[in-house]
């Protein structure tokens, strides 16, 4: 198992992963995070749907400025990227289950599998990234994921991404008409395609809403959100 979600996941439940450290309490807990990990694996379905926009293309730019970049902190971050992809990925059912079943049983261990998860999804969309560059976007330039919810980008702005992608269809994928995703632990996302290395001014961490108590942000650290 990778060390680094581990201590991702470790970080995001408040624990110091610092070398210096390492104490029982501290690796019992990294015994139960490795177990979650393993469990959600098991439950996991996870699978992206993606699209690639052109926006060169009238009207492909038509539904790029009308249904995906809504808010300024989109527009802001993207800036002029020549291409934009939208994605969504969902980790299935079975794990909105398991955390259900948990929190049964045990608030703490739904905590920890319901953190894990959100961990997971995202180690799998980096990936995902990752592969989709080197497999159809050799040389050029792809920017961090932007989510709706970030900044003013509005949560209800999903339903377009989810249809345009057919997503209920292909993984079950919904949305609810707040914008919340069913199941829960799913994310769509807006990533820009550029001709040269992608730059932006704008911080989500300016309108984060846990800004106040982050723990990366108190270390000098960076989400990449």
């Amino acid at each position: 198992m990778k060390d680094e979600i581990v201590n991702k996941i470790l970080e995001a439940l408040g624990y110091d992963t610092s070398p210096t450290s390492v104490s029982d309490q501290l690796e019992a807990e990294r015994k139960r995070v490795e177990v979650a990990v393993c469990r959600l694996k098991e439950k996991a379905k996870s699978r992206v749907l993606y699209k690639v926009l052109e926006m060169c293309n009238l009207e492909q730019r038509k539904f790029i400025d009308e249904k995906i970049l809504l808010g300024q902190s989109v527009r802001q971050f993207l800036g002029q990227p020549d291409k934009v992809i939208i994605c969504a990925t969902t980790l299935g059912t079975q794990v909105d289950q398991l955390i259900r079943m948990e929190g049964v049983l045990s608030i703490s261990n739904a905590v920890l599998i319901d953190t894990a998860a959100m961990e997971v999804i995202e180690d799998n969309l980096n990936e995902w990234v990752r592969t989709l560059k080197k497999e159809h976007f050799d040389g050029a330039y792809l920017s961090p994921r932007f989510s709706p919810g970030y900044g003013d980008m509005p949560l209800t702005m999903q339903k377009d991404i989810l249809k345009e992608l057919q997503c209920q269809k292909q993984i079950g994928l919904t949305v609810s008409d707040s914008g919340i995703l069913l199941p829960k632990k799913s994310v769509t996302a807006v990533i820009g395609v550029y001709d040269r290395p992608f730059e932006t001014h704008y911080s989500n961490c300016d309108s984060c809403l846990i800004r106040t108590v982050c723990k990366k942000r108190e270390r000098g650290d960076y989400c990449g959100y």
